[in-house]
């Protein structure tokens, strides 16, 4: 990722401007935690969804990877799964799942 890439995606937090400080790719766990909490608030989730609209891709499953790895670290991604399984974090029911399916109902 280059300056101008960096530069952007701190532009795109500060626009969020949600009731939580993020940073993004998410490193760890308790940060999924507290973005769960946030998005309890429809707003909160609304905002989100605007801004993972931005990220786009040239298809749905490129847009889907651009929008995962902007938001989640790798080392992150690797102790989280669909369902839970195995004694990772699920996302089935994480309230970002509901944006991103958003995002990409729009993209589509």
């Amino acid at each position: 990722m280059n300056s101008q890439q960096s530069a952007n995606i701190f532009y795109r937090e500060q626009e969020l401007k949600l009731s939580l400080v993020i940073k993004l790719p998410f490193p760890y766990e308790s940060a999924l935690t507290a973005l769960q909490h946030c998005l309890q608030n429809q707003k909160n989730q609304t905002k989100l969804s605007v801004y993972l609209r931005g990220i786009g891709g040239s298809d749905l499953k490129d847009c889907v990877n651009r929008i995962l790895e902007r938001l989640i670290s790798p080392a992150l991604a690797r102790r989280v799964n669909f369902s839970g399984l195995n004694k990772k974090i699920c996302f089935k029911m994480h309230h970002l799942r509901s944006c991103l399916i958003g995002d990409t109902k729009f993209q589509n």
